[in-house]
């Protein structure tokens, strides 16, 4: 929905998965007048985005992809039962760089030296981002669970969860708990939940969260986590515990720029795009894959 929620807000058209949309006024992607080894680390939305369209430029494209699969966050982000066309979307990509002349190396954590081996013209990092974690006593207990990781690999939880994170992830994930007939309840420390939600789709995914008879909490800090749930301060310093089976973390993401900071210094073309540089929307990944490839 940015597409029409951005004009809410007077912001130029711009869609999710289209970078040209709102911007048919520029020269299409034009052919390399010199073709370069280009190196893609990351197979994410970002990453196969950018791939693709530097090899239909004519660079000569290789990704390396720590995991054996493509998709990055996608995959976890299609796994809710409305989030079909992420689904759709991330299988679309994945042809599309299977269909290509780009040349993909799964399990290959992308480290200084070897991509100083590898010696390419150019190098994109989409590392991504990584969940961010509270650091606060029992994290470890095995009765926790990081959200983006569940979703992915499926794990279970009890039946009655509290979700720590009341963004858009958060919410996501309690909305598909509850489908699996889970007793969910979302605390977060702002007032209100779903504060990262466009405005085109907030509303209806609280009203979401209420018919499933999800309770929201605003105002809560985790402080520690226990066998039997978490204790929360609310925001006039009081501490109270809350029971549950299983803790979920939906805490946020923070950019792996890590790599990124290793590598600006060592080639003369390093480029980042997409969550390295900070989490965020579908939108900004192909808005920043789309200028490099422009511009690579």
């Amino acid at each position: 929905m940015q597409c029409i929620n951005r004009i809410f807000f007077g912001q130029f058209a711009a869609c999710s998965v289209n970078p040209v949309l709102g911007k048919e006024y520029l020269s299409p992607i034009l052919p390399a007048k010199k073709p370069k080894n280009v190196l893609v680390i990351g197979g994410g939305m970002a990453g196969m985005a950018f791939a693709k369209m530097a090899e239909e430029k004519g660079h000569d494209v290789t990704l390396l992809e720590s995991t054996s699969k493509l998709g990055g966050h996608l995959l976890e982000g299609a796994i809710m039962d409305h989030k079909k066309e992420v689904d759709s979307y991330c299988k679309h990509l994945i042809r599309e760089i299977k269909n290509s002349n780009v040349k993909v190396k799964y399990n290959t954590r992308a480290t200084k030296e070897l991509v100083k081996e590898l010696n390419p013209d150019a190098v994109v990092v989409a590392t991504g981002s990584v969940p961010a974690i509270p650091e606060v006593p029992g994290i470890d207990r095995p009765n926790v669970r990081i959200a983006t990781k569940m979703l992915k690999e499926g794990q279970d939880t009890g039946q009655n969860v509290i979700i720590v994170g009341g963004g858009l992830v958060g919410c996501e994930t309690g909305l598909h708990l509850a489908q699996k007939g889970k007793k969910v309840a979302i605390i977060d420390m702002l007032p209100e939940v779903a504060q990262d939600v466009i405005f085109m789709a907030r509303f209806s995914l609280l009203e979401a969260l209420r018919s499933k008879g999800i309770e929201t909490k605003g105002g809560l800090k985790l402080t520690e986590i226990t066998d039997t749930g978490i204790i929360v301060e609310d925001t006039n310093g009081n501490k109270k515990e809350m029971t549950c089976d299983t803790v979920v973390i939906a805490t946020g993401l923070k950019a792996d720029d890590s790599l990124y900071n290793e590598l600006v210094n060592e080639f003369d073309e390093v480029y980042r795009i997409g969550d390295c540089i900070k989490a965020r929307k579908f939108i900004d990944a192909i808005q920043e894959a789309y200028q490099v490839a422009v511009d690579i």
